[in-house]
């Protein structure tokens, strides 16, 4: 087993230290306690208005502590990673290399980034991705979290897919979105987007993904966690802003089985409502879509051409 370095865990501590935190922290509640101060001294009540908010100060700063004292700032080592992994997937993995990924990689509500690049330890010509990841507070409010996630289950889904879509008319293009932004350096959470989809390829497009479930559990028992496949389903004859977009996931999963005839079902039932739907509105003033808070998505795209990497 390669040796274990401490040095990710010293960085960590340095760059985020407890005190470090408290200091960023004691700033913004001087800051919000200078203006309820503001307040209270134009509404009359001076005195009043500052017993509370020293009482308030206190209270939020102990409050603090405690969160802190809670947390754990420490980068995982790469014994960790390995004990992660092997845990999961109930098998053994070796840990190849590690680095820190720089900001330009990840989103605002991420302090910290870890990469490892890992193989199994009975194929070493295999390798895949395991993030560290520290996030820290998201839009003000703290959350303090230090999570691992891998790609080896949804690179394993994307080779069965591959494989299974090669020979057939399924158009798609795979995308990558959390924690680490797709790069030609990193990829992460696995997005399958599957169009047109519609009456015509409707059964092979079902087949297909059923057949890259079965290859994936035939590998892995556990759920892909990190893959979602989105289907854009538009039948010719619908208008040019009408499509349904269907989403299937780690959700999906757990409610349904993978066979060709329970896709197709699901898919089929979920169209129908969208055209449920669209017949309830009078004037539709929009063009509509089965899940229209995913089209703000700004995901990065690899087409089906270029994703070869990913390994069955």
């Amino acid at each position: 087993m390669a040796a274990v370095s401490l040095e990710p865990d010293q960085n960590i501590k340095q760059e985020y230290s407890v005190a470090l935190l408290l200091e960023y922290y004691g700033q913004r509640l001087e800051l919000q306690s200078r203006l309820v101060e503001l307040y209270h001294e134009r509404r009359g009540g001076e005195m009043a208005g500052k017993a509370k908010t020293r009482i308030c100060f206190a209270s939020l700063m102990c409050a603090l502590v405690l969160l802190l004292a809670s947390c754990d700032f420490r980068l995982m080592s790469q014994r960790e990673v390995e004990e992660y992994l092997e845990k999961r997937y109930g098998q053994e993995f070796t840990v190849l290399s590690s680095e820190s990924v720089t900001e330009d990689y990840y989103h605002n509500d991420v302090w910290k980034v870890r990469v490892y690049t890992v193989s199994p330890r009975d194929d070493l010509e295999t390798h895949f991705f395991v993030f560290n990841t520290v996030e820290g507070e998201n839009f003000g409010v703290p959350g303090f979290v230090n999570r691992l996630s891998d790609t080896y289950s949804l690179d394993i889904f994307g080779g069965a897919f591959e494989m299974r879509a090669v020979d057939t008319d399924v158009e798609y293009s795979f995308n990558y979105f959390y924690p680490v932004k797709s790069s030609s350096v990193y990829y992460s959470d696995l997005y399958v987007n599957i169009e047109p989809v519609s009456s015509e390829n409707l059964e092979t497009v079902c087949t297909v993904l059923s057949q890259a479930y079965a290859g994936t559990f035939e590998k892995i028992k556990d759920i892909p966690y990190g893959v979602t496949v989105l289907l854009t389903y538009r039948e010719p004859a619908w208008p040019e802003n009408q499509s349904c977009l269907i989403k299937i996931d780690s959700l999906y999963l757990g409610r349904f089985d993978t066979n060709t005839e329970t896709i197709e079902k699901y898919i089929l039932d979920e169209v129908s409502k969208y055209q449920e739907r669209l017949a309830s509105l009078v004037q539709p003033q929009f063009p509509t879509n089965c899940d229209a808070h995913l089209t703000g998505m700004n995901f990065q795209t690899r087409s089906s051409t270029t994703a070869n990497f990913l390994q069955a």
